[in-house]
């Protein structure tokens, strides 16, 4: 109810906590030594862990685990992004945008060729 309730901002910020208090219980890590932009596979997360966390998103939030939960780069901000996107039934456009804005880099951020 907090999460459905609260601004973008602040709603992001709790999702990304619980997730970084989930990885960490799964992976044995302490919750802030995961960094947002680190790639979960990135992180040690497994396929066993990584049904740890779809049980977890679902006990704790009531969501399922997106697709891809695994690949090379989702990111625990993405991922955040990705359910907070899901929860508050935003349609899918709004999803993938979230999804793109969290793995393209900024405008003028790239690196010079």
């Amino acid at each position: 109810a907090r999460l459905a309730s609260a601004p973008e901002s602040e709603a992001l910020a709790l999702l990304r906590d619980a997730l970084a208090a989930e990885l960490g219980r799964i992976l044995r890590l302490p919750p802030g030594s995961i960094r947002a932009e680190t790639p979960l596979s990135g992180l040690g997360l497994d396929s066993l862990g990584g049904m740890e966390l779809r049980a977890a998103l679902d006990q704790r939030l009531g969501l399922a685990a997106p697709p891809g939960l695994l690949s090379e780069d989702l990111t625990l901000a993405a991922l955040a992004q990705r359910l907070l996107a899901e929860m508050r039934g935003a349609p899918p456009e709004a999803a993938a945008t979230a999804l793109l804005a969290a793995h393209e880099p900024s405008p003028g951020t790239e690196a010079a060729a």
